[in-house]
């Protein structure tokens, strides 16, 4: 196990954790609880901590509507348990050596953050400097990708959110949301190599801005998918690019409307079926 050495982790680290615990093995499936836990994590990471309470996680999580009443539905009780449970049982198994811990304490609906440093350290490990662990173990993620999707001759796609910071914070998280959920079925689809979510998140944490030849170059990818969302009240515009970075082109572009509503998880899991469809077949086309 790790030492705590601190809570006041910085919001980048936080959803870069936050999409690996999401896109795990454990959390695949569990629909329900993934839209909780994004819920308040996003909620603590915006200042509005204190407004984590039954009746909005009722409303907004479980589309429970306006009449929803929590003494008489214990639905935010029982997945909150559920949700505990979850994380301990993820971070004692697949996340056990994950530096950023997301828990969610007994009686509270609001997320702690912990960093977490390995009690030892191996002499490999010292050799290179602990900022630099990060990006590190991303370039390495990266390379093992591109060395099997290699050797079955698929072409590695990264999908990229690039909703801008000045977008409402529902577009940001629709952004992601549809970017995620964009990766993960291109990877069951079997005809493309699609560049880990958590890999994603974790380099735009750590390097920020970067050209995108720069991008698919250190993650070994073929093809950038770039998703970005432009918002006005519950409208959004999503405009999505399918770029060559080796050879400086754009080959196919497409935009869509839709509604940011309630049901978001829906709406980006459709969206997200349509694009995978026109993106596989463009790239077929073009071997």
């Amino acid at each position: 196990m790790g030492n705590k050495i601190g809570s006041d982790v910085s919001p980048e680290l936080v959803r870069a954790e936050l999409e690996k615990v999401l896109s795990s093995a454990m959390f695949a499936n569990a629909t329900r609880l993934s839209r909780f836990l994004r819920f308040v994590v996003e909620q603590t990471l915006a200042g509005s901590a204190a407004q984590i309470k039954e009746y909005p996680i009722g409303v907004e999580v479980f589309d429970r509507g306006e009449v929803f009443d929590p003494r008489v539905d214990p639905v935010v009780r029982v997945e909150a348990r559920r949700l505990r449970a979850k994380l301990a049982e993820y971070y004692e198994t697949d996340g056990h050596n994950d530096e950023i811990k997301i828990a969610l304490p007994k009686g509270s609906y609001v997320p702690v953050f912990e960093q977490t440093e390995p009690a030892v350290e191996t002499r490999e490990r010292r050799k290179f400097p602990r900022w630099a662990l990060p990006a590190v173990i991303v370039v390495v993620a990266a390379a093992a990708i591109y060395l099997t999707a290699s050797q079955r001759r698929e072409p590695i796609v990264a999908v990229v959110p690039t909703t801008g910071l000045d977008e409402p914070e529902a577009a940001i998280r629709f952004g992601r949301a549809v970017s995620e959920e964009l990766t993960a079925q291109f990877a069951r689809s079997g005809r493309v190599r699609a560049v880990a979510w958590p890999a994603v998140m974790a380099y735009q944490a750590q390097r920020g801005t970067v050209s995108w030849t720069q991008f698919a170059r250190e993650m070994h990818a073929e093809y950038l998918l770039v998703v970005s969302v432009r918002a006005e009240g519950d409208h959004a515009r999503i405009l999505v690019h399918l770029i060559v970075p080796a050879k400086n082109s754009k080959i196919w572009a497409a935009d869509y409307d839709r509604q940011i509503t309630a049901d978001a998880l829906s709406t980006e899991s459709e969206l997200a079926r349509q694009i995978e469809e026109e993106v596989l077949g463009r790239l077929e086309r073009g071997k």
